[in-house]
């Protein structure tokens, strides 16, 4: 197993080195985040289960006894072989998307979002419904994960109000750029009202435990900085992904009671993939991995897409795994990827899957249009966190497609209605 280990982490690691280094700069792109996801999520547990990384300690004991008893049935090297499959099916999407031969624009072809002002008639929505769902759980800000609470519809609402905010700012931000209305100003830049809308909200769910919301926005700026600008200089991208998961290691071991010594702050930063992979770990030792499965589930997630008031039975119509014989074993509440991606189409079948998001994602990074853009780096900002450790129904449904594909697409419809059919009809009139 050590040997098909060590390659299935040499082949991402150098995969990412590759891909992000450039001649200007450092490069973050859907490989590169995918890759960290991968190995961050996929095979970390794997290997530090195998060289038994802080066994001793006692938050563990409960995820070793649960790795032990998937190295008794065998199941990793199965694991592993179809995971290196995976990914390189997702290489070779890329790759084929990086060559395939796309039609040029017309000249004369109006763009969808014509007048970027118009951006903000969605800002003041955008901030009344953030400010109505804060106001709501304001006794909640600023308490982390230390408390217990009930309110998890509101507290996923203002999470949402709080990407919908992103969209906005990252269309308002490639807008600018298309239009080259830009300014280079960091004043003019921080007193934005899109970014302190955004800025704003982003502390308040970090003060509500949703740091990966938050990490995941700064890779999706960081991809479009690096992607659609210039490179990012190599020192700074090296010592601040470095200086983030210290800083992370210590604040979650003093909300834990714990003193940030190195080894305290180490096991924090391991505790989010190890603890992800319970679902992973039970998932291999009852050996429930199907080889090919049908989407039924993910299928049945896009139902939580309809809104309760025209749709109240929708709870009913989803459907459960451990029903189909699907045990779902995830103390922690996030659910590894690898389960969701195999009940939903197999251990092998993922790897198609894998392939065309790897083609899409490359073909969106060669287009010029701004909504385009904002879709490109919102779905690879996803690929390092959300899609590894969250159900489908929120990474896949909620946050790629909802939020990454048809919010940023309503927004700049509605924009161009605005801005081209309206005048038609005005002057018809």
């Amino acid at each position: 197993m050590i040997w098909l280990l060590a390659l299935a982490t040499l082949i991402p690691a150098a995969t990412a080195a590759r891909q992000a280094l450039r001649p200007g700069g450092v490069e973050i792109n859907h490989v590169v985040i995918f890759s960290f996801g991968f190995l961050f999520y996929w095979i970390l547990p794997v290997a530090a289960g195998a060289l038994r990384l802080f066994a001793d300690e006692p938050a563990l004991a409960l995820w070793y006894r649960t790795w032990d008893s998937a190295a008794r049935s065998g199941g990793f090297i199965p694991f592993i072989a179809t995971a290196l499959f995976a990914y390189l099916a997702f290489l070779g999407g890329d790759r084929l998307g990086t060559r395939v031969r796309l039609s040029p624009a017309r000249p004369t072809r109006m763009p969808l979002l014509h007048d970027p002002r118009l951006l903000s008639l969605f800002l003041l929505p955008a901030v009344a419904i953030a400010a109505a769902y804060g106001w709501q759980l304001r006794g909640e800000l600023f308490t982390g994960y230390r408390t217990v609470y009930g309110a998890d519809s509101t507290r996923g609402t203002f999470t949402a109000a709080n990407v919908l905010l992103l969209v906005l700012c990252l269309l308002r931000w490639a807008e600018a750029d298309y239009w080259r209305t830009g300014t280079r100003s960091w004043w003019r830049a921080a007193t934005d009202p899109f970014i302190v809308a955004y800025l704003t909200s982003a502390v308040l769910v970090l003060s509500l435990g949703g740091r990966l919301y938050i990490v995941s926005a700064m890779l999706m700026a960081l991809t479009y900085q690096s992607v659609f600008r210039r490179p990012l200089p190599l020192l700074p991208a090296i010592l601040v992904p470095v200086a983030g998961a210290l800083v992370a290691g210590v604040v979650g071991s003093l909300r834990l009671g714990y003193a940030p010594s190195p080894v305290a702050v180490a096991v924090n930063v391991l505790v989010e993939p190890l603890f992800t992979s319970f679902s992973l770990l039970h998932h291999i030792a009852q050996g429930e991995v199907p080889v090919f499965a049908a989407p039924r589930f993910l299928v049945s997630d896009f139902v939580n897409l309809v809104p309760t008031a025209v749709l109240p039975i929708k709870a009913q119509l989803l459907l459960d795994p451990a029903e189909y014989g699907h045990q779902v074993f995830a103390p922690g509440g996030a659910l590894n990827s690898y389960f969701s991606f195999t009940i939903n189409f197999g251990s092998v079948g993922m790897a198609p899957v894998l392939f065309l998001l790897g083609w899409g994602l490359a073909v969106l990074k060669r287009r010029a249009a701004p909504h385009l853009r904002v879709r490109y780096c919102m779905l690879s900002g996803w690929l390092a966190f959300t899609i590894f450790r969250d159900a489908f129904s929120i990474s896949i449904v909620k946050n790629m497609f909802q939020f990454s594909i048809l919010v940023p697409l309503l927004i700049v419809g509605a924009c161009h209605v605005m801005t081209v059919v309206a005048p038609r009809r005005a002057a018809a009139a």
